[in-house]
């Protein structure tokens, strides 16, 4: 009996943590059920609330245009019509050129909406200051301006400042978390008086300062002292340089002596009516871009053969003459650019040509390797090549002249002069110490090479010479200083070795 009484006893406890159990696990379902209602309905409230925030931008934004007489949207266009639809609730925080970041103070939401109209709701967290400092290059604050960011990044575009560039062009953009301050450098702009240093040129090209005499001016004081065509107080903060087009009326002509020598430019543009870049102009300086005008005719001794850093040269000649060719940029490893001179010019591969291609102007210094001139050319004008990188030149048969100074100093190892070569200036090949072998097609070359010096230094360093084995007549210092190999590795050639 007792047993029974026990079994009894268990059955019954069973059963009271069953329904304990029960109640337990209808209790938390309730409180899920509850919670999943609740999270529905906030996430349905917050869904109404963004939509009708959006939709006070968009009417907002289009009040705004239709209100401005230019269809434009304004930041105080804007904010008027924010205010009005929204009663105050929401304003413009921050804003750039192509975008305004709004906040609406009840549910404390951020959007952004474009010049466009496009809204996009921002995730935040929290607002941040954003200080932009424009500098100059001596770290002198010129203009600063706040920002108010919500995102983890930002992305504003430059700050424009009176007779100021920034120097790298393109937005501004970093990551921020906490409050922040960036120093954006600016560059000094030199175009006018204020900057630029000018002097009067009577109609013979004499300095003046007869204003009845002044037919034209130039940039400096004619001294031979570097830089005396910038004022002192801008010598030492790095600049933009804008040769003006004009000065009191009148053009400006010339670039003068030692004017622009030893300065520091990011970008050089020499305005359409400078004919003269004179001796040692801009000798030493840093050019950065370096834009030529349309009427140059003359860069006389180190006018630009000196200048260190340049980057890009913008041709906008309507000429490339030898006065021009002698004091060309040599040094640089400047990539070349044409500009509203197409008709007169073709430029390809870092080549200058004519117009017809039958002229080659210039060969940008950066190229190596092998070059092969085309076929359409019959002149390689004066220093085209001249401190080139190029090992290897070939010059086709449709080629009649090279002219002084084509090569000069110039790195190449092997040239191939072509059949219709008939004339080499007297310093084509002057201080072209890597250039030790030599082909040579034409008759005419082959039989004037009387001398090492006679056909511009052509075979001046020359190890090793190949004639074409149609040509039967040879200059003397081939014959006198050379001899026919004992190995012939070139069919169609007979090869001479240097004598030891």
């Amino acid at each position: 009996m007792k047993k029974k009484a026990n079994e009894k006893g268990i059955t019954l406890i069973a059963l009271i943590v069953a329904v304990i159990i029960l109640v337990l696990l209808a209790a938390i379902s309730i409180g899920v059920l509850n919670n999943g209602i609740i999270d529905r309905a906030g996430n349905a409230k917050d869904s109404a609330e963004v939509a009708g925030e959006k939709e006070i931008i968009k009417q907002s934004a289009i009040m705004a245009t239709v209100k401005n007489k230019y269809t434009e949207l304004t930041e105080s266009g804007l904010q008027s019509s924010l205010e009005t639809n929204s009663n105050g609730n929401a304003n413009i925080i921050d804003s750039d050129d192509e975008s305004y970041t709004i906040k609406f103070t009840d549910s404390g939401r951020y959007y952004e909406v474009d010049n466009q109209g496009k809204i996009e709701k921002l995730d935040s967290n929290g607002e941040k200051t954003l200080t932009v400092q424009c500098v100059n290059s001596a770290g002198t604050v010129l203009e600063e301006k706040t920002y108010t960011i919500v995102k983890n990044t930002y992305s504003k575009n430059p700050i424009e400042v009176a007779e100021y560039e920034v120097a790298n062009e393109g937005k501004i953009e970093g990551e921020i978390t906490a409050n922040k301050t960036i120093q954006v450098l600016y560059y000094l702009k030199c175009y006018d008086d204020k900057t630029l240093v000018f002097t009067g040129l009577d109609s013979s090209g004499n300095t003046t300062a007869d204003e009845s005499a002044i037919v034209s001016y130039m940039v400096g004081n004619g001294s031979s002292t570097y830089g005396n065509g910038m004022k002192s107080e801008a010598k030492s903060i790095q600049s933009v340089l804008y040769i003006p087009e004009t000065y009191n009326g009148k053009p400006v002509t010339k670039v003068g002596k030692y004017s622009l020598g030893q300065l520091n430019f990011s970008k050089t543009v020499i305005a359409d009516n400078v004919e003269t870049i004179a001796d040692s102009s801009i000798k030493g300086s840093s050019l950065g871009i370096l834009v030529l005008g349309k009427n140059l005719k003359k860069i006389e001794v180190n006018g630009l053969s000196g200048c260190k850093n340049v980057q890009k040269i913008i041709f906008r000649c309507n000429q490339f003459n030898t006065n021009m060719a002698t004091y060309f940029p040599k040094y640089s490893s400047a990539t070349m650019e044409l500009d509203s001179n197409e008709d007169k010019f073709i430029l390809e591969d870092g080549v200058l040509y004519s117009k017809t291609g039958e002229t080659i102007y210039y060969v940008e210094k950066w190229k190596t390797g092998t070059f092969t001139v085309s076929s359409s050319v019959t002149t390689i004008f004066n220093y085209s090549f001249s401190y080139s990188r190029l090992t290897t030149v070939i010059i086709p048969d449709s080629v009649t002249l090279i002219k002084d100074e084509a090569f000069l100093d110039s790195y190449i190892q092997e040239i191939t002069i072509g059949a219709g070569v008939t004339s080499i200036g007297s310093r084509a090949f002057t201080r072209c110490s890597s250039l030790t072998t030599v082909i040579i097609d034409s008759s005419r070359i082959a039989s004037g090479l009387t001398s090492k010096t006679y056909w511009g230094n052509l075979i001046n360093y020359a190890t090793t010479i190949y004639i074409k084995d149609n040509i039967t007549t040879i200059g003397s210092y081939v014959t006198t200083n050379f001899t026919i190999a004992d190995e012939q590795d070139k069919d169609g050639y007979v090869k001479y070795v240097k004598n030891t």
